[in-house]
C-alpha cells in the first residue's frame, strides 16, 4: 500500500497508532491531555482534535515536530 498526501489516514492501523501516540503526549505545562474528537471520529482524509485551550511551550513544538517526522519516516 502507498501513501497517499490526500488520505493521511486511509490505513487504519497508522490511524491508530498515531492516535493512541497522541493520547500518550505529554505537554510540558499540562502534562496528558485526554483526547476530544472536534467533529465526528477521524476520517481517512482528516482527524480534528480538541484540546482545548492550552498554551504550547517552544519544547512542546519541538517533540510534536519529532513526533509527526517520525510517522512520516514511516
Amino acid at each position: 500500500m502507498t501513501f497517499d498526501p490526500m488520505q493521511p489516514f486511509a490505513s487504519s492501523e497508522l490511524l491508530s497508532e498515531v492516535m493512541e501516540a497522541l493520547g500518550r503526549f505529554e505537554f510540558t505545562l499540562y502534562g496528558r491531555i485526554p483526547r476530544r474528537h472536534r467533529r465526528g471520529e477521524p476520517t481517512k482524509h482528516e482527524l480534528d482534535l480538541n484540546l482545548g485551550v492550552i498554551h504550547f511551550t517552544a519544547d512542546d513544538f519541538h517533540r510534536l515536530s519529532q513526533f509527526f517526522e517520525g510517522f512520516n519516516r514511516k
